[in-house]
C-alpha cells in the first residue's frame, strides 16, 4: 500500500480530514483536564526518499522496538536526520530545483516516519479521541492502525484529527509520515533556519460524543469609556441536543460577577464599570462554561478573557480610546539548543525580559507562536501583532533586483486562493480570543495579488473589527493599499516615509500616504554590534503624527549550539555545509542566543532607554517628568535625583513618584553651578522589583578638568645603543632609538608594555560595517594600521630627550610611502618631571582612505595585567551613537569580561566619554586621564583587532597571550538602520579628509 503523494504539491489542499481550528482554552471532562501530552516514546524510520517498504510499519503487528528513538518535540534536523539549513531571502534548494515556483519541488523529498504504540481502554472508546499536532514542517500524513486518517500542511498551528473510528481497545499504532517538502514549503521562506520535523507538542484529548463544545468566540464591546460599561458576546459552537443548557460564570479577581443559565449558543451580557485590559494594566476575567444535560455536567471549558477596544479612528490606531504607541520587537521562536522547540520557561523569560526593558509589543515574526506565549502575554501584558505563517520571499525577489511582487508565489494565481484563505481562517480561529492580539498580519514578504485581497476579506468577514496588517502591499501602488489597514514599512528612512506621507510618489503616480496609522513592522536591524542611531526613532514619533512606533528586528540571535569538529559551538549558516546560505545574517537579535547572557546585552539596554515610558527633562532649577503611559500611573516607582561629582554620587532627592498616566510633574532641584570638578545631575525612575531604572537621564553641569602635571621631580636621560629612556623616580619610559617607538612603561617591577605603542585607524568589522562596505571602500584601513611605515629619518628625539621638559614626535606614513604628508600621522610624547607623560596623536587629514573606523593608540599589555577601573559611561559597552542609556560613573572590568561575545567576532568593548582609567598591575596602577573637556574612548580586550577580524567564530580566536588597551580620541558609530547598505548616520562618521588630534595623559602610580 503506497501513500497518496499527490497531496504534497496540490495547491488546493491545505489538509485532508482536518478538523476545524478552534480557540485556545482548557476543557475538562469528569472534573479532569482532558488533554494529555503524548510526546514520549516515539520511534523513527528516516529515508532520503519515500519508498513503499516503509509502509509495513503502519501495521500494529510489525514490531518497532528495534527502530531508533526520536525526541518530540525537536526537529529531525537537530537529531542527525539531515542538517539545519539557513538562508534568508531564498529557498534552501535554490540553484538545485529545476521545477517552477509554487509547483512540485523536483528533488528527493526526505521523510521521517514517526511511530508510537498507545494503549486505549474501553472507557477511552466512549469518547471522541482527537489527536493534535501543534507544530511541524512541512507535509504530514497520519495513519492509525494502518488506515489513512488525514493529511496536513497546517504547520505552525494545531492540526486536529478525529481518530475515534480507527481505534480499538488495546494497543494501537500511530504513524505519521513527515515530508520535508510540500506546497507549504513555498510559504515557509522566512529569514530563519530551514528544518524538518515535529517541533511542538503532540497531544491527545477526549471529547464527549454528544453535546461537546467545539469552539468558543469571545467578543467585547465597551459602550462608554467614562464608565467602562461593557458588553460581552459569546458564540458557542458544537452539536447540542435540545435539552442541553449552558451554565456560564464570569469571574474577576476570584469573585463571580455574572452567572447565567441558558440554552442559547449565542449569549450576551453586560459588565458595568469593567476593568479593561491593556498591556500596561492586563486585567483578566475568567470565563467558565459548563454543558448540562438533565442537570448532569457533560463537560466544562475555562478561559481567561480581556475587555478591550482596538480601532482606527481619525487615521489613528486607538486602543481603549487612547492613541497607541508601539515599542516593539520582532520575535522568532528560538532556543540555541532545541531550535524551534521552545519551553514554557523560554516564553516566560522572554516576556519578562521584554517587559523589564520597556518593550510593550511583539510581532510574531513570521508565524503564529506557541499557545503559552499568548497566554503569558495576556496575563503579563504585551500587545501582539499576530502573524500568519506566510512568506515567499525567494519566489519574487531576485539577486539581479528585477523583482516584481506579482511574479512569485502566490501572486494572482487563483489556484492558491482557497489554500491561502483557509490558512488565514484557521490562524484567526485559533488566536481570536486572546486580548493581547491587537492586529492580525497576513504574512511577510510574500509579494502581492489576489490571495492577499481575499485573505483581507476573510479576516473582515470573520470579525469586521479585525485590523489587518501587511507590509508587502506598500510598494505595489495605490490599488493594493486597502489590503492593509495600517501603512507599514520596514527599514525605510524617516525622510522617505515623511515624503510619501506628504507627497506620495509622483513618478510612480502614488497619492500621499496620509490616511492611515503608520508603523515600522521592522526597523533597527540588530545584527552584531548594532542598534546605534535610536534617537531618530523618538524624533520621528514627534515629527510625523501618523507614525505610531514599530518593532526592532529582532529579539534573539538564531545561533545554534552544535558540536562541530568535536567542539560545542554556536553555529550559523554555512557551518553545516548548507549551501546556499546567508552566513550569520540570522544572528540579528537584541540579545545573544544564550538567554543566560541576556541581561548583559548593550543593545537591550539601548532599547530600554529608547522605549522608556517616562520623559525626563533636566532644567537649570527643576526636573520635569512626563508619564507617557496611556493607563498606568507611577505607583510603586521611585524617583531619585543625584549629583554625581567625578563618579562619586550623592542623592539630592528620593521619593515615591506620584504621577497619573499622561501627566507631568516638576521637581525643584537647585545645584551649585560654580563646582570646580566635573558634575552631572542624574535622574532615575526606579522599579520596586529590582531597583534598576525604568527611565534614566543625565545632564552635565560642570565639565572635566585635567589634573595638571607637577613640576616637582627630576628626569634622568639614559642613553643606550639601541634604546633611549627617561627615568623619573621608579618610573621608566623606554623608546626604540631607530624609530622613536615607545617600547616600555615601567614602575618598579611592573612593566606595562609587551610591544610598541601603535596608532590605528582600523577596528574589527562590525556586521553593519560589512553591510555598508566600509572596508571595501577603504581597504587600506587594515593594512595601514597593521603595517604603517614608521619614519626614522631626520629624527631629533635624542637631543630633545636630553632637555629639561622633553617633547618629541614620531611619524607614521599610512600609505607605506616615506614622506607622504597626505597620509601622515604624528605621535607626540611630552614628559613631565612628576613622571606624567602626555601623548598626542594628530593628522592634517588623509587621502589613502575616505573614512576612518577609529583614531586611536593601541597598547599591548602583559596578560597578567587584566583588570582596570574607569570613570565614564558604563557598565555596558558604548559607541557615539549608542551611549545615551548608560550612566556616567566609576566601574571595574577585566579584559575577559569586556569582550562581548557577538556570534561572529567583531568590534566590541568600547567605552565612550571616559575621563580616566587605572590599569592595575601588581605594585602600581597606570593612571590614564583625559585633557580638559575632552573625554576619550577605550577598549580593553584579550585579543587584538586583527585576531578578532580574522575569526569567524569565537572558537577560532587564539588563546590570549596579551591584553590590548586602545585609547581613542574619535570613534565611528555602529549604525543599525539596516545591515545591507545603510551607513552610520553622518554625525557619527569620521571623514578622513578632516584633521584629527587628541591628547591624553598617563602616569604610573605606586600603590
Amino acid at each position: 500500500m503506497a501513500i497518496n503523494l499527490s497531496y504534497l504539491f496540490d495547491k488546493s489542499i491545505l489538509g485532508v480530514n482536518l478538523l476545524d481550528n478552534h480557540a485556545h482554552y482548557k476543557s475538562f471532562v469528569n472534573g479532569k483536564e482532558n488533554e494529555i501530552l503524548i510526546n514520549d516514546g516515539w520511534k523513527i524510520l528516516f529515508k532520503e526518499k519515500y519508498d513503499e517498504s516503509m509502509d509495513k510499519y503502519l501495521n500494529p503487528s510489525e514490531k518497532i522496538d528495534s527502530l531508533k528513538d526520536i525526541q518530540v518535540p525537536l526537529s529531525l534536523s537537530l537529531q542527525g536526520y539531515g542538517v539545519p539549513h539557513y538562508i534568508n531571502a531564498g529557498y534552501n534548494f535554490d540553484g538545485r530545483n529545476a521545477g517552477k515556483f509554487g509547483e512540485e519541488i523536483l528533488l528527493d523529498n526526505p521523510v521521517g516516519l514517526y511511530l508510537k504504540d498507545i494503549e486505549i481502554t474501553e472507557e477511552d472508546l466512549s469518547y471522541r479521541q482527537i489527536i493534535d499536532f501543534k507544530g511541524f514542517e512541512t507535509g504530514l500524513y497520519l495513519y492509525v492502525n494502518g488506515e489513512f486518517v488525514g493529511y496536513s500542511e497546517n504547520l505552525y498551528i494545531d492540526s486536529y484529527f478525529d481518530i475515534s473510528k480507527y481505534l480499538h481497545a488495546g494497543v494501537n499504532r500511530l504513524a505519521a509520515y513527515l515530508f520535508r517538502y510540500s506546497t507549504a514549503t513555498w510559504f515557509l521562506d522566512q529569514d530563519f533556519w530551514k528544518m524538518h520535523g515535529i517541533f511542538r507538542d503532540i497531544s491527545l484529548f477526549a471529547l464527549p460524543k454528544e453535546n461537546a463544545i467545539e469552539d468558543l468566540t469571545i467578543d467585547t464591546d465597551i459602550k462608554d469609556f467614562k464608565s467602562n460599561d461593557s458588553t460581552i458576546h459569546l458564540g458557542i459552537v458544537g452539536d447540542f441536543s435540545q435539552d442541553a443548557k449552558f451554565k456560564i460564570q464570569a469571574e474577576f479577581d476570584g469573585k463571580i460577577i455574572k452567572e447565567i443559565l441558558t440554552a442559547s449558543t449565542s449569549i450576551s451580557f453586560d459588565i458595568p464599570s469593567a476593568n479593561l485590559w491593556s498591556a500596561e494594566i492586563p486585567n483578566l476575567y475568567n470565563l467558565k462554561i459548563e454543558v448540562l444535560v438533565k442537570n448532569s455536567k457533560i463537560m466544562e471549558i475555562s478561559t481567561p478573557f480581556g475587555i478591550k477596544d482596538v480601532r482606527i479612528k481619525d487615521k489613528t490606531l486607538i486602543f481603549n480610546n487612547k492613541k497607541l504607541y508601539i515599542n516593539g520587537a520582532n520575535r522568532h521562536e528560538w532556543n540555541m539548543v532545541s531550535g524551534r522547540a521552545l519551553t514554557d520557561e523560554d516564553d516566560d523569560f522572554d516576556i519578562d525580559l521584554l517587559k523589564d526593558n520597556n518593550f510593550n509589543a511583539v510581532r510574531t515574526s513570521h508565524y503564529p507562536n506557541r499557545d503559552h506565549f499568548y497566554d503569558v502575554a495576556d496575563r503579563k501584558g504585551l500587545y501582539i501583532l499576530d502573524e500568519n505563517c506566510f512568506e515567499t520571499h525567494g519566489s519574487w525577489m531576485r539577486a539581479t533586483r528585477n523583482e516584481s511582487r506579482y511574479q512569485g508565489v502566490p501572486s494572482n494565481d487563483p489556484e492558491f486562493v482557497p489554500y491561502c484563505v483557509e490558512k488565514i481562517r484557521r490562524f484567526y480561529n485559533r488566536d481570536k480570543n486572546h486580548p493581547s492580539i491587537f492586529i492580525y498580519s497576513l504574512g511577510n514578504e510574500a509579494g502581492a495579488g489576489l490571495a492577499f485581497r481575499e485573505m483581507h476579506k476573510e479576516l473582515k468577514r470573520l470579525n469586521p473589527k479585525n485590523i489587518v496588517h501587511y507590509e508587502g502591499t506598500s510598494w505595489v501602488g495605490d490599488e493594493e493599499l486597502w489590503v492593509s489597514d495600517v501603512t507599514s514599512y520596514m527599514y525605510t528612512s524617516p525622510e522617505l516615509i515623511t515624503k510619501l506621507a506628504l507627497e506620495g510618489d509622483p513618478k510612480m503616480n502614488w497619492k500621499p500616504r496620509n490616511d492611515k496609522p503608520t508603523i515600522y513592522c521592522e526597523f533597527a536591524h540588530a545584527m552584531g554590534n548594532s542598534c546605534g542611531n535610536l534617537d531618530y526613532f523618538n524624533k520621528f514619533r514627534e515629527s510625523l503624527p501618523l507614525f505610531q512606533g514599530g518593532f526592532v528586528w529582532d529579539y534573539i540571535d538564531q545561533g545554534l549550539l552544535y558540536e562541530k569538529n568535536g567542539t560545542k559551538m554556536l553555529t550559523y549558516g554555512g557551518d553545516f555545509l548548507d549551501i546556499p546560505n546567508d552566513a550569520d545574517f540570522n544572528c540579528n537579535g537584541v540579545i545573544l542566543a544564550d538567554r543566560s547572557l541576556a541581561k548583559k546585552s548593550p543593545k537591550l539596554r539601548a532599547f530600554r532607554h529608547a522605549y522608556q515610558p517616562y520623559d525626563i527633562l533636566v532644567n537649570e532649577n527643576e526636573i520635569e517628568i512626563k508619564n507617557k503611559n496611556l493607563f498606568l500611573n507611577s505607583e510603586g516607582l521611585t524617583v531619585r535625583i543625584s549629583l554625581n561629582v567625578e563618579g562619586v554620587s550623592r542623592v539630592l532627592f528620593e521619593e515615591p513618584l506620584t504621577l497619573p498616566a499622561g501627566e507631568n510633574i516638576k521637581i525643584p532641584c537647585k545645584t551649585a553651578t560654580d563646582l570646580d570638578k566635573e558634575a552631572f545631575i542624574q535622574v532615575e525612575i526606579l522599579k520596586a522589583k529590582d531597583g534598576d531604572w525604568l527611565a534614566y537621564e543625565e545632564k552635565l553641569i560642570s565639565k572635566w578638568k585635567a589634573i595638571e602635571p607637577s613640576s616637582n621631580g627630576e628626569i634622568k636621560f639614559i642613553e643606550g645603543s639601541f634604546y633611549l629612556s627617561e627615568s623619573i623616580g621608579e618610573t621608566l619610559y623606554m623608546f626604540r632609538r631607530a624609530n622613536g617607538s615607545l617600547m616600555s612603561i615601567e614602575c618598579g617591577k611592573d612593566k606595562y608594555l609587551t610591544n610598541a605603542v601603535m596608532p590605528t585607524i582600523f577596528r574589527p568589522m562590525t556586521s553593519n560595517d560589512g553591510g555598508n562596505s566600509l572596508y571595501r571602500k577603504n581597504p587600506m584601513l587594515l593594512g595601514a594600521s597593521k603595517y604603517p611605515f614608521i619614519s626614522w629619518e631626520h629624527f631629533e628625539m635624542e637631543d630633545k630627550m636630553k632637555e629639561d621638559s622633553p617633547e618629541f614626535s614620531q611619524d607614521f606614513y599610512l600609505s607605506g610611502t616615506p614622506g607622504d604628508e597626505d597620509n601622515h600621522l604624528t605621535l607626540t610624547y611630552k614628559i613631565y618631571k612628576d613622571g606624567t607623560m602626555k601623548l598626542t596623536l594628530a593628522t592634517k587629514g588623509l587621502t589613502c582612505v575616505k573614512e576612518l573606523a577609529t583614531f586611536a593608540l593601541t597598547f599591548e599589555i602583559p596578560l597578567d595585567i587584566n583588570s582596570l577601573e574607569y570613570y565614564g559611561k558604563g557598565p555596558f559597552e558604548s559607541y557615539p551613537d549608542r551611549k545615551d542609556a548608560l550612566k556616567t560613573g566609576i566601574y571595574q572590568l577585566t579584559s575577559k569580561e569586556n569582550y562581548y561575545d557577538y556570534i561572529r567576532p567583531q568590534e566590541c568593548g568600547n567605552h565612550e566619554d571616559t575621563r580616566w582609567l587605572k590599569l592595575h598591575a601588581q605594585e602600581s596602577d597606570l593612571f590614564i586621564y583625559a585633557e580638559d573637556e575632552k573625554p576619550f574612548a577605550f577598549k580593553f580586550l584579550p585579543y587584538n583587532d586583527f585576531e578578532i577580524e580574522n575569526a569567524a567564530h569565537k572558537e577560532e580566536l587564539p588563546k590570549p597571550h596579551h591584553n590590548y588597551l586602545t585609547i581613542a580620541g574619535f570613534t565611528r558609530g555602529v549604525g543599525g538602520d539596516d545591515s545591507w547598505g545603510a551607513d552610520v548616520h553622518k554625525e557619527y562618521r569620521l571623514e578622513a579628509k578632516n584633521p584629527y588630534s587628541f591628547s591624553f595623559y598617563l602616569k604610573p602610580i605606586k600603590k
